[in-house]
């Protein structure tokens, strides 16, 4: 029992240290508890928030079967449908069931031509919407109702028995189409559509307007981007044909009389039966499962339209949005495990620093127990006794306290790294003590402190490990930071490569360590020959060593953490923006989702544009036997003046913009991915394309990794219209898109003309897509944590330095005490501390800020920056000034708050105290 007793009765004398030691642990227990709450709970937000930023159709689930389904009773027309569309979804794998919230079903009939005289040829779809009611208003007249009628003489052959059913119309479709309340349309079945067919006579139906409705919300779910209920849709057939397509909406009692007719007549309806996903069911640990399961569904309803093969369509895009999350996720990961390390150095040091402060007074009481025969077994148990006594309570407190502000996490995680805590305050207590335990002798002097001076084997271990480390960051920038998952696993963080940054870190503070005296000798030398006593004295506690290299350490390892994190925020704006330009092209680009611009549409008109450019695009064969290939023609002097100044100003090769017809092939521009295709083209090759109707000659002039608003993982090839109209001067080569220069504040305007103009023209913009990019959910966890971890790492630097200059004001109390009795000034004590470690503090930023960009330029290509913000290449190196300047403000408080605790601490022995313990 002679151990706990002791140990018990050191913790008892040493309360304030002890409390000290103690608070330290729990704070650094709790926070390592959080840690991986912290990311599960950032993971979770941000597969939610990334789901739910979704357009409603890719975050639903939509089937499709053209069928009849038996009408259910008066009460419940669509009982059938509905029972039809449950047993569908039966067939999901149950991850994917258990996120369904609700569901519905639509019914539409085929395709009619309505018999008016309008603008462009209009179709209409009878459809059937259960609930469509609460989402309308109706401006004119009155909801439709059940009843159906019939009419004879219906069109030139006179049919008989043809259905009149009660409609409703959007007022966007009844003023395209020149519709009136109360009109009866004549609508004849389009034959081009499969739900109508060709058959030997006509089929005719008949609709009264009963009411003109607007929408309440056309942004809401509800509609799942379905436009056909709200306004005329664009259907392109050619540049110069262009369809409009719309509904008008009828009861759902007429589902009977409708499927009757239908059914009568051989033909089918569109049975469409919806799901909506709510995203806050879905967690970041189930992403893989879920991305599997998705998997799994694609691969049972392959197809997104009915065809013969596949009589059941499947539409969603929450596959392609989980898998984009989950790659964004694992690379979101890598910074944080990389990023992470640096609190946990800083916090282990600081533990050290403090466990060596509280332990100060124990080491003179095993200095008189070695004294007095006590061996080291003796010395070392009572020390890892009262870290444990410290540790445990402590990491359970810690413990309990995690669970109850985050209650999400994994436990085992939270559980060893709060055992990792204990382990490490264990290990830095028996630390403090085991010199003591090891030395003998010669090995001490009177006031208790070891002088040891490195050995050859450790010099050459330490030599070892700044090799190996240098060895590991090379060998992570080639391989990457993932660990290849097994079986087509997503990759995952690899611990041992991720611990790379942090053994870098321990190899340059080896490094410090060792140099920074050499360098402070040399001070030392010139001080010695120079009058003054105090640049003399600091120099040589300097040289000496004491807290200095604990100090130099902890700052090093804080200037490393503030400077790669600066480093790492601004390389993720800058990813963000080139991201957006590669994407977008241009500051906005307009394009219809299906077919070409209108005629007439000219972009360079709009409010605000400065410079315009059309693009044509199309998927073609690459020769007679070569993979499917985009073809792009673009208006090359145009987008030159759209995206001159930018970071994707495009680079012709010679001749690419040259109007006049020139003989030989048409220079070209083919991406890398096409270039090193076995069917592809090489650089410099002659090959052949036909493009509406034109089969010319093109030589790949050049290859690019990437091209301004071209998809980065096709193929392609880019042409200038100049040199194709030269070529072909009769071609129909209609813009399918344009890409504009024009400033972020005139967006609102130049969307309203576009919608003027068609509200089937979509306007992108890249200011907001590049917002949209530096808030996303994935993007804002990764900043949270890098924030967090700076914090973290500033707040523990903060503890660590003023407990290590406490130390030293402590230590060199008595030192100045009696130097305070030989003529020493406070002001001049103060400055002797200032400038025994200014030299430490500028040494550890200006090496500490090196260091960690240079990490980042190192690892910038394995932590995947471009994967998270969406950007195809390599994000370049962005500094901000500002950050550099809340990393030096942050060091220079840190410094000085440690240098006031010290000197106020140095300054508390008083000079006769002094003196006198020099003869006690």
């Amino acid at each position: 029992m002679g151990w706990p007793i002791l140990a018990l009765r050191r913790l008892r004398d040493d309360i304030a240290p002890t409390v000290g030691l103690l608070v330290l642990v729990l704070a650094t227990a709790l926070l390592a508890s959080l840690a991986p709450r912290v990311v599960t709970v950032l993971g979770n937000d941000a597969v939610v928030r990334q789901v739910a930023a979704q357009p409603p159709a890719a975050r639903s689930i939509v089937l499709v079967q053209h069928r009849i389904v038996v009408d259910g009773p008066a009460g419940d027309p669509l009982a059938g449908v509905r029972l039809a569309g449950d047993a569908l979804r039966r067939t999901f794998p149950s991850a994917v069931r258990g996120l369904i919230d609700r569901t519905d079903e639509i019914v539409d009939s085929g395709r009619f031509h309505v018999e008016k005289a309008t603008t462009d040829p209009a179709f209409l779809r009878l459809r059937i919407q259960p609930g469509i009611g609460a989402h309308l208003r109706y401006t004119a007249g009155s909801a439709p109702t059940a009843a159906v009628g019939s009419q004879d003489g219906v069109g030139p052959e006179k049919m008989a028995g043809v259905p009149l059913y009660e409609a409703g119309i959007s007022s966007a479709t009844a003023a395209r189409f020149g519709v009136a309340l109360g009109e009866t349309l004549q609508l004849r079945g389009d034959a081009g559509d499969p739900l109508i067919g060709r058959q030997e006579q006509p089929f005719y139906t008949l609709v009264r307007i009963t009411g003109i409705y607007e929408v309440l919300d056309p942004e809401a779910d509800y509609w799942l981007d379905d436009p056909l209920a709200i306004h005329p849709v664009i259907r392109a057939l050619s540049a110069e044909v262009q369809l409009l397509d719309a509904v008008v909406v009828l009861d759902d009692g007429a589902y009977g009389p409708l499927s009757g007719s239908a059914e009568s007549t051989g033909r089918r309806l569109r049975m469409t039966w919806r799901s909506f996903v709510d995203p806050a069911l879905i967690t970041s640990r189930e992403v893989p499962a879920l991305v599997t399961a998705f998997r799994r569904l694609g691969v049972a309803y392959p197809s997104a339209n009915v065809t013969a093969a596949q009589d059941t369509a499947m539409r969603t895009g929450l596959l392609a949005v989980l898998e984009a999350q989950q790659a964004g996720w694992v690379s979101a990961e890598s910074i944080m495990a990389v990023t992470a390390l640096g609190p946990i150095l800083v916090g282990i040091a600081t533990l050290g620093l403090v466990a060596l402060l509280a332990g100060r007074r124990r080491r003179l009481t095993m200095d008189l127990a070695r004294s007095r025969g006590a061996s080291g077994r003796g010395v070392l148990g009572p020390a890892a006794l009262e870290g444990l006594l410290i540790a445990l309570p402590a990491a359970v407190a810690a413990l309990l306290a995690a669970r109850l502000l985050v209650p999400v996490g994994p436990r085992p995680a939270t559980i060893a790294a709060a055992l990792g805590v204990v382990a490490v305050a264990v290990g830095v207590v028996v630390l403090t003590v085991l010199p003591v335990a090891r030395a003998s002798g010669p090995d001490r002097r009177p006031d208790g402190r070891m002088v040891r001076r490195p050995g050859a084997r450790r010099l050459v271990f330490e030599t070892l490990v700044v090799v190996l480390s240098v060895g590991a960051a090379w060998l992570l920038r080639e391989r990457g930071i993932h660990a290849a998952g097994s079986g087509g696993a997503t990759p995952s963080v690899d611990p041992l490569t991720a611990a790379v940054p942090a053994l870098v870190g321990i190899a340059a503070g080896l490094v410090a360590m060792r140099c920074f005296p050499i360098l402070m000798a040399g001070v030392a030398w010139v001080a010695r020959h120079r009058r003054g006593l105090v640049p003399m004295l600091a120099a040589r506690r300097s040289t000496e060593g004491g807290v200095t290299a604990a100090v130099l350490l902890v700052l090093l390892a804080t200037a490393t953490v503030g400077s790669f994190a600066a480093a790492a925020l601004g390389a993720i704006d800058r990813g963000a923006e080139l991201g957006s330009w590669q994407r977008l092209g241009g500051d906005y680009r307009l394009g219809v989702p299906t077919g070409a611009l209108p005629n007439g549409f000219e972009p360079g008109s709009l409010p605000g544009v400065e410079a315009a450019a059309g693009e044509f695009r199309s998927t073609v064969p690459l020769g007679l036997a070569g993979p499917q290939t985009l073809f792009s023609v673009v208006e090359a002097g145009n987008l030159a003046r759209v995206l001159a100044g930018t970071p994707i100003a495009p680079e012709y090769p010679a001749g690419f913009v040259e109007a006049g017809a020139v003989p030989g092939p048409i220079p070209a521009i083919i991406s890398r991915r096409l270039a090193e295709s076995p069917r592809g083209v090489k650089a410099g090759e002659t090959f052949t394309i036909s493009v509406e109707g034109y089969a010319l000659s093109y030589r790949a002039d050049k290859v690019v990794d990437a091209w301004p608003g071209m998809p980065p993982d096709r193929g392609f090839v880019i042409v200038s219209r100049e040199r194709f109209l030269a070529a072909a001067p009769a071609a129909r080569i209609v813009p399918v898109s344009a890409v504009v220069r024009a400033p972020a504040g005139d967006a609102e305007a130049l969307r309203a003309a576009v919608a003027a103009v068609s509200p089937a023209i979509e306007t992108v913009s890249r200011y907001s897509d590049v917002v949209a990019r530096q808030q996303a959910p994935v993007t804002e966890a990764v900043r949270t944590m890098i924030l967090l971890a700076a914090l973290v790492t500033g707040a523990y630097a903060a503890l660590g330095v003023a407990a290590a200059l406490a130390l030293a004001g402590v230590a060199r109390g008595p030192e100045t005490a009696r130097l305070r009795t030989m003529g020493l000034t406070a002001r001049e004590g103060f400055g002797l501390l200032v400038l025994e470690h200014a030299p430490v503090a500028v040494s550890a930023y200006v090496a500490g800020g090196a260091l960690g960009i240079a990490l980042l330029v190192v690892l910038r290509p394995a932590l995947g920056l471009g994967d998270l913000v969406g950007a195809p290449a390599d994000v370049p190196l962005a500094i901000e000034g500002p950050a550099l300047l809340a990393i030096s403000a942050a060091m220079a408080a840190i410094v000085a708050l440690g240098l006031v605790v010290g000197a106020i601490l140095q300054r508390r022995v008083a000079p006769t105290a002094a003196l006198r313990g020099r003869f006690e």
